[in-house]
């Protein structure tokens, strides 16, 4: 897996994971802020970016600690999007010590209802036939809207545009591995700060958020105001603040 390094001398660590379709450009706008802060650690995650046609298994957390571990990185805070929040909280499940505190932005924890289901199911299914430029224009229509949906796509387009509609099913059978072990409740139950952040024109996954996981001392859920799903792209979005 392709990951890149930017130490800027700081005492703390950030691990930047991207959503399904993208790659660790999708974060460039926030780098000269977040150095302000942190060193840097990002992700091109299997299939993605630079880490293309590397097959994928379902111990994500394992290769991303291991990367840690290679690079004398203690502890992170983490800035993770879309599918990057299933990851995070596998990375903070299994070890909780390395992570002190979280952003998870439109996190791909479960759809709006049975309908969402059952089509995500069947694509599963069929997904094989289907171009991965038609499977990523199903989904920006459907997850992408309001005023900026047209710049906000042609971005997409450009960071997927290599990825092949194996590796787009390799991430939903993740996904779907997640789904059925219920990652709210595996999320709700582990002690570490999250803030969710999430667009209020988010139909697609906001339901979920909303209705499964718990605010307390833990969680905090952020709905961020005339945005869709991934809201960074719609808006800046200050995540040093949130993560502080």
């Amino acid at each position: 897996m392709y990951y890149k390094i930017i130490n800027n001398n700081k005492e703390n660590w950030i691990l930047l994971i991207h959503s399904i379709c993208s790659d660790m450009r999708v974060f460039d706008k926030y780098i000269d802020s977040l150095s302000n802060l942190y060193n840097i650690l990002l992700l091109d995650l299997p299939g993605h970016g630079i880490s293309r046609d590397i097959p994928m298994n379902y111990d994500i957390q394992n290769e991303v600690v291991e990367i840690m571990n290679k690079n004398n990185i203690p502890k992170v805070d983490i800035w993770a999007v879309s599918l990057g929040a299933i990851i995070s909280i596998k990375i903070m499940e299994k070890y909780p010590e390395r992570v002190s505190s979280a952003v998870l932005e439109g996190a791909a924890f479960g759809l709006k209802n049975r309908l969402y289901y059952n089509m995500f199911y069947m694509f599963n299914i069929v997904g094989s036939y289907i171009p991965s430029g038609i499977w990523l224009k199903l989904f920006t229509d459907v997850v992408i809207s309001g005023k900026n949906k047209k710049r906000i796509v042609n971005q997409m387009k450009e960071y997927a545009k290599d990825i092949n509609t194996q590796t787009i099913l390799q991430w939903l059978k993740f996904m779907e591995h997640e789904y059925k072990r219920n990652i709210c409740n595996v999320a709700n139950s582990i002690p570490i700060k999250k803030v969710y952040i999430i667009g209020s024109k988010d139909n697609v996954f906001k339901p979920c958020i909303v209705k499964h996981i718990a605010q307390n001392d833990f969680n905090q859920i952020v709905v961020l105001e005339n945005c869709s799903h991934l809201c960074h792209l719609d808006i800046n979005v200050d995540i040093a603040k949130m993560l502080g």
